[in-house]
């Protein structure tokens, strides 16, 4: 067993990737007797599935590496193309995101669509109302952490112009972007939302699923004014460098 994988071909399928690019990534297909036949009288969508050999194109993206253990990266509707022409997979570049900060970031979501750059939606740890759903007040973990770092806030709003949290991410996002595979994977932009993704407010399936045309939509002024200043406002002042250095000296 390899953690992150979910382990080899089962016995008695074939399995291959397809379109496979630079790295080794593509389509993950599988081809066996547990693979089901097609769509119940559904010609066309049995050929959108699986191909003339009978692979299933199951749509997720992932590569194998030399021992033969599968690892998923995404999913192929979720691609992102971005203006120079580079597929980028965002569930990878989230999840790195959160190894680097997991004290922090409860969701995030990379957008990057036919722009010049990669850019990060973030979503700290907040409280949650009597509905369970939840609001701009930060979590008494996450206010505690910002303390012991020298950072004083206790919401959402307070932690989006706070030059300390903007600075914890960045440096996240650095460490981040050193273990990307590629530089078009490279995140250089970012803005904290105001309260965390949830089911009733639409931003998650039932089954937690991101539903990330809708959450683009939802926060689109805040992704507009990500590419106009991938830096937030805090720190792209004249100020700023002088803070964060203050900043670090106390850490």
């Amino acid at each position: 067993y390899k953690v992150g994988s979910i382990g080899h071909a089962m016995p008695g399928t074939d399995m291959y990737v397809a379109n496979e690019n630079a790295e080794g990534h593509g389509e993950i297909c599988f081809r066996g007797r547990n693979i089901f036949m097609g769509y119940y009288k559904d010609e066309k969508s049995t050929r959108g599935t699986l191909d003339e050999n009978g692979f299933l194109h199951t749509g997720d993206l992932g590569y194998v590496d030399s021992d033969g253990f599968v690892y998923l990266t995404g999913r192929i509707k979720e691609l992102i193309i971005t203006a120079g022409g580079e597929n980028v997979a965002p569930l990878l570049i989230e999840s790195l995101l959160k190894q680097e900060m997991p004290q922090v970031l409860s969701n995030c979501m990379v957008v990057g669509d036919k722009r010049k750059f990669l850019g990060v939606l973030i979503c700290l740890y907040t409280a949650k109302d009597k509905n369970d759903n939840p609001t701009e007040v930060l979590a008494p973990e996450l206010v505690r952490f910002f303390s012991k770092n020298g950072i004083q806030v206790q919401t959402t709003q307070e932690a989006m112009n706070s030059v300390g949290v903007n600075q914890l991410i960045r440096e996240a996002i650095e460490r981040a972007n050193i273990k990307t595979i590629s530089r078009a994977q490279s995140v250089q932009g970012w803005r904290v939302l105001p309260t965390d993704f949830a089911i009733d407010t639409g931003e998650l399936t039932a089954t937690m699923k991101l539903r990330r045309k809708f959450v683009e939509k939802k926060y689109e002024e805040f992704v507009e004014d990500m590419y106009r200043s991938p830096l937030p406002s805090c720190l792209a002042s004249p100020q700023h460098e002088k803070t964060v250095a203050a900043l670090q000296a106390k850490l």
